[in-house]
């Protein structure tokens, strides 16, 4: 099976998921995927990404007036100040992180928004999921992940 196929099946469903062709076989991932652009294609703002920035895309003022920004919600955990050292979120996040830490960034931020999932905010309240943070290279099957601005 292809890098893309293998992803999207693994994305969309889960080991022993998998839907069946007519004549009861597992589809191939072409089939799959032909399926779910034809999901969405002929709706746009399927395709749209509410997340184009990642990080920044959620960690915003919110509408409550609670300041989610990432200045904010690392100044509650006693984290050193961003302004100045950081100008894109999370390449920059990155750069400190793995040199300064035994543990990877990578799962530093996982462990954050996909701890305890049944009550995490992320998951539950914003209904976060790889998405937000990753987006999907067409051409190769590989996650990429996305990229923003600094907003504070």
């Amino acid at each position: 099976m292809n890098r893309l196929g293998s992803t999207y099946r693994h994305i969309f469903f889960p080991a022993g998921t998998e839907p069946a062709a007519c004549d009861g076989k597992p589809m191939t991932p072409g089939v799959l995927l032909l399926g779910l652009l034809a999901l969405v294609l002929p709706h746009g703002a399927l395709l749209a990404d509410d997340f184009p920035d990642g990080c920044v895309s959620c960690h915003v003022v919110l509408d409550d007036g609670a300041d989610k920004r990432l200045t904010a919600v690392l100044d509650e955990i006693g984290h050193v100040a961003l302004k100045g050292k950081v100008a894109r979120a999370p390449a920059d996040c990155i750069g400190c992180h793995e040199k300064k830490s035994d543990t990877p960034f990578s799962i530093l931020i996982h462990q954050a928004h996909f701890d305890k999932p049944d009550t995490n905010v992320f998951v539950q309240r914003f209904g976060g999921d790889c998405r937000t943070c990753h987006a999907m290279d067409g051409s190769t099957g590989e996650a990429k992940l996305k990229q923003g601005e600094a907003n504070w």
